[in-house]
């Protein structure tokens, strides 16, 4: 189908910096993603927020669209051995599925399958890498102890290359936008990927030219290749007719046919929806609130939210035509999407 070979090209472009590592004849390329930082999310979380949704789409993806020559799994780090697990192909997958549906963490199907995902990491073994693999991190490992100490092993035994993506250098860029234990961890990692990472992954432009200017000044004597995977997809025509019916019947967002404007994002400082609940005050106070649309915003409250969340709960008239929900569903938030009248960002 169109789809299919849309998301084929997508991971080629993925597996196209990988490709470089000499392989004998009649080897597979070894794509393994690492979703260490992922396991640990939905041990208490069913609903992905930015990242996790990257992670959980792009590995799926690249499980039921395979690439010929390419050879993808997917692992996860085990603290207890110090090495990593393989996830079987079907239990990454039912994982995928349900945190796209949403519902609760006690749910007997969502508890289901995060224990088989212990049990997994728990007993299954060591696993064992190609020669010259890549380690694909598409998620958040920087918290993760001695994590580059297992990196650098995994290198040295197998020949592994370490391709990490880069979303953004907020906290080195702009760190007072963040806490102090995130941009002290994201410093460290960030210093032992321009080391050790065989190339770069990143999702704009804007962020290659930010992580290839500071591994310039961490390791001056090379240059990191960087490749910009952008995330274009396109969540309405992903879900198709799931999106169409899966309209979400909560109290705190709009009722079907009514106008609104979509903000999607953590309600954090860096996102500034400050600046956006004071644009939609002057508007209300400008126009009417009747003239105004409601302003729905999916995320839930981050770091340094308490000045936008504070303006928020101190106006009656901001709560009459501001939303603010989290815990949606990828299928409730495809229709959102579909829905809005625009989005916005700040």
């Amino acid at each position: 189908s169109g789809e299919a070979a849309r998301n084929a090209q997508s991971l080629a472009r993925l597996a196209g910096p990988m490709s470089q590592q000499p392989r004998a004849p009649g080897q597979s390329l070894q794509i393994v993603f690492d979703s260490s930082d992922l396991v640990a999310y939905v041990t208490h979380n069913r609903t992905p927020t930015g990242i996790q949704r990257v992670q959980l789409n792009i590995t799926a993806r690249a499980l039921l669209d395979p690439i010929e020559g390419v050879a993808t799994t997917t692992v996860a780090f085990d603290d207890a051995s110090g090495f990593w697990r393989e996830i079987g192909r079907d239990l990454f997958l039912r994982l995928w599925r349900l945190s796209r549906i949403g519902g609760e963490v006690d749910a007997p199907a969502w508890k289901e399958v995060v224990e088989e995902l212990r049990e997994t990491l728990r007993d299954g073994p060591d696993f064992v890498f190609a020669p010259g693999a890549s380690l694909v991190n598409l998620g958040t490992s920087w918290w993760i102890p001695d994590y580059f100490l297992r990196v650098r092993h995994v290198m040295r035994q197998y020949g592994v290359r370490y391709v990490p993506l880069v979303y953004d250098c907020i906290p080195l860029m702009v760190p007072e936008h963040c806490h102090e234990d995130l941009a002290r961890e994201f410093a460290q990692w960030f210093s032992s990927m321009a080391v050790l990472s065989s190339s770069a992954l990143a999702i704009s432009e804007w962020s290659a030219a930010d992580a290839r200017r500071i591994a310039a000044e961490i390791v001056p004597e090379r240059s990191l290749p960087i490749n910009v995977v952008r995330l274009d997809a396109d969540l309405r025509r992903e879900l198709g007719a799931a999106a169409a019916d899966g309209w979400p019947a909560r109290a705190d967002l709009p009722e079907p046919g009514e106008d609104f404007v979509l903000c999607v994002g953590t309600i954090e400082s860096r996102k500034n929806h400050l600046m956006l609940f004071q644009a939609w005050l002057a508007l209300i106070r400008r126009h009417g609130a009747e003239r105004v649309p409601r302003l729905v915003c999916i995320g839930k409250a981050g770091w340094l939210a308490d000045a936008a969340m504070t303006l928020w709960r101190n106006s009656a008239a901001l709560r009459e035509r501001v939303s603010i929900a989290h815990g949606i569903p990828d299928v409730s938030l495809a229709a959102l999407y579909g829905k809005a009248m625009f989005t916005v960002t700040n």
